[in-house]
């Protein structure tokens, strides 16, 4: 959102908690705005170890995953300390990539 957009609409509950201008906005106040809590630091705040390096150790790394006729084959890097969203419209196949990710389904 920082790379594209002008203004970022916050709602939480199908409330609206706020809009503001991207370069007014710091990321502790977005995911404090989100959560609905004040968080003074939550910028510092990290867990032990944490390891934002690329090269850091894979959690999940898969290739070629794909399902007959709903999703075709491509790869997937998961790495220590990232969070990835799936999103997609309905018949999209984000719910069989979830399941087809962590053996639900038959890839």
């Amino acid at each position: 959102m920082y790379a594209v957009c002008d203004r970022i609409t916050v709602l939480r509950n199908g409330t609206l908690v706020g809009e503001y201008p991207v370069a007014e906005l710091p990321r502790a106040k977005l995911v404090a705005a989100m959560m609905g809590k004040d968080f003074d630091d939550l910028a510092e705040i990290k867990p032990e170890g944490f390891d934002t390096r690329r090269d850091a150790p894979m959690e999940i790394e898969a290739r070629g995953i794909s399902h007959k006729g709903t999703i075709k084959p491509f790869d997937l890097d998961i790495r220590k300390g990232e969070v990835i969203g799936l999103t997609g419209l309905l018949g999209s196949g984000r719910s069989e990539l979830a399941r087809a990710i962590y053996g639900a389904d038959r890839a």
